[in-house]
């Protein structure tokens, strides 16, 4: 099995989505390899799970007012800040030996390869065996909860994933943080439990990331060529750099103008949009 590895500068949170969506439903059409993509985020932007209410989990006033994006996924989950991060989406097919087995054997086997790449760069992780969700009523962070072989370093959560499958093929996305400021973001989410300030030294120990790990800035280049290594040692394949087709750039400029761009879907989460031709 040949996979296809896309490095992508940072882009608005609308396209970011559409391009994943663009890749996966080539995918599904047989038209491009197994992928693995990295990109990063032009501003501070917040991404919504699937299955999350925007005005129940998001203050959208703030957000508004602080020109925050909010983009929902395709990939279920809770919501996740993107600020000093390095995201990732791998579209693979289920026929891969990669990702043979159960969701939860396809998170160990991602969470595998990036466990390796963070020894690399000198920080020692570990893989969760169980979740674990934090907080009564249930918290709309992604990374204040841990799920099923998901990061974690010393306790703290560093790599946060959400996954769906359609047609055989496998989406998963996530966030490996570089760094995490609570406080940049704690007045764009609604926390029902805790004042905001507890809430800040509640996720400054539940939360960490690689740059304070490691007590220094980093480049999310050698990142990047780190965690890619870990595929290289457990994937079986070539690897060779691509970008996008023609086709899947003409697919990620329609599902950028009428869907990505459009609060129908980011707010709303408006049925019609739900991927139902794609549907088991």
């Amino acid at each position: 099995m040949n996979w296809r590895i896309i490095f992508d500068e940072v882009s608005d949170a609308y396209l970011n989505m559409a391009r994943d969506e663009a890749i996966l439903r080539s995918r599904i059409d047989n038209n491009v390899p197994d992928t693995i993509r990295f990109y990063g985020w032009e501003k501070p932007s917040i991404s919504l799970g699937y299955f999350q209410t925007a005005d129940r989990e998001i203050e959208l006033e703030n957000c508004i007012k602080c020109n925050i994006p909010v983009v929902r996924r395709i990939t279920g989950g809770r919501a996740v800040f993107h600020e000093r991060e390095i995201t990732y989406s791998i579209i693979v097919s289920e026929e891969n030996p990669f990702f043979s087995g159960t969701i939860k054997d396809a998170f160990f086997s991602v969470s595998r390869c990036f466990l390796y790449g963070l020894k690399l760069l000198g920080i020692t992780g570990e893989i969760t065996q169980k979740p674990t969700f934090k907080g009564k009523p249930k918290n709309p962070l992604c990374f204040n909860s841990v799920s099923w072989y998901e990061i974690a370093v010393s306790g703290r959560k560093i790599i946060g994933s959400a996954q769906t499958k359609k047609k055989g093929v496998i989406l998963q996305q996530g966030s490996i943080l570089l760094n995490f400021h609570p406080e940049n973001m704690i007045r764009f989410f609604k926390f029902f439990e805790k004042s905001n300030e507890d809430m800040i030294n509640a996720l400054n120990q539940n939360i960490t990331g690689i740059e304070k790990v490691l007590g220094h800035t980093i480049d999310p280049f050698t990142v990047r060529e780190c965690l890619i290594q870990g595929f290289k040692k457990y994937c079986d394949g070539g690897f060779s750099l691509g970008e996008l087709t023609y086709k899947e750039r003409k697919i990620e400029s329609e599902l950028y103008e009428n869907k990505y761009n459009n609060s129908h879907w980011n707010i709303l989460g408006n049925r019609k949009w739900r991927m139902n031709i794609y549907d088991n």
